[in-house]
């Protein structure tokens, strides 16, 4: 609060939703648990359910006021190198479309590294996110009001704050370094962890389009099932080959998957020079 006065923003604390305060009930009123199993592969806890609807009532009263872009800060945010004029310049050239620009990642820090652009004339990037085969955290980040109308289009919640079912209608967007840090202070959500067999299982259900047959009613078809489960799978794959390359060689930083080169030696009979194929 102390830094957001000094840079004269005007901002709006909002009491978030207590999960665990909810009842059975408002839960199957409130949330497609459906959709969540789907996307999730583990039982969307309450406490998640209470964050993910903190959030979508921020979206609902930033449509209500017609804001084009929001800022939003979880209650565990620490602003490490936060610039007002750089978060004006990325919104202006993200306008086109449907964009959420996150301002910290904890993980599926995987960047596109052919969509790198600077921002006005610091240091800092502007960068494309590769699909996420899992959620990248929801402390801080600007979402414009494209965005927002596809967030509230279904009235049930459809997954965790940071990895909803309507993620795929839009473009998401880092920059780097990073502007904040992420304490994990007071938080009440519990890190969901699967069984290791429990994970093969999935990952052998989505590949084989088992778990489409099961869940096909959550999703828009087939075409949004292989967008959202199966190409951010593969990338996991093409990550796990190549192994970590971190930007800029920073640890804490996104990453970038090494292009795959593939060295071919062509060897004629006629005895000719050997050739090289580089992919």
């Amino acid at each position: 609060m102390n830094s957001l006065n000094s840079m004269g923003m005007e901002y709006k604390i909002f009491e978030a939703v207590v999960g665990e305060n909810l009842s059975d009930q408002e839960i199957q009123s409130l949330v497609n648990l459906e959709s969540c199993d789907a996307r999730l592969g583990y039982r969307f806890t309450k406490q998640s359910i209470g964050c993910a609807l903190s959030h979508k009532l921020i979206y609902l009263e930033a449509l209500e006021n017609d804001y084009e872009w929001v800022l939003i800060f979880e209650e565990d945010v620490k602003l490490v190198d936060f610039n007002l004029q750089e978060i004006e310049a990325v919104a202006k050239v993200s306008n086109s479309q449907a964009t959420i620009i996150q301002l910290f990642s904890r993980s599926s820090r995987i960047m596109k590294a052919n969509s790198i652009e600077y921002i006005a004339e610091s240091k800092r990037i502007l960068f494309d996110f590769e699909p996420r085969l899992i959620g990248s955290g929801a402390s801080a980040y600007l979402i414009n009001r494209r965005a927002l109308i596809h967030a509230v289009e279904s009235e049930l919640l459809e997954g965790p704050s940071d990895w909803p079912a309507w993620s795929s209608e839009v473009k998401f967007k880092g920059v780097y370094p990073w502007m904040i840090s992420e304490t994990s202070a007071a938080s009440t959500i519990p890190n969901n962890q699967i069984e290791r067999t429990e994970y093969v299982k999935r990952r052998l259900l989505q590949i084989t389009g088992l778990h489409y047959l099961r869940y096909r009613g959550q999703y828009k078809g087939i075409k949004d099932y292989f967008k959202g489960e199966i190409i951010p799978y593969l990338i996991y794959i093409k990550w796990r080959i190549t192994g970590s390359n971190y930007y800029l060689n920073d640890p804490d930083g996104p990453q970038v998957i090494p292009r795959i080169r593939i060295k071919l030696k062509l060897k004629e009979n006629s005895g000719r020079q050997t050739q090289q194929l580089w992919k």
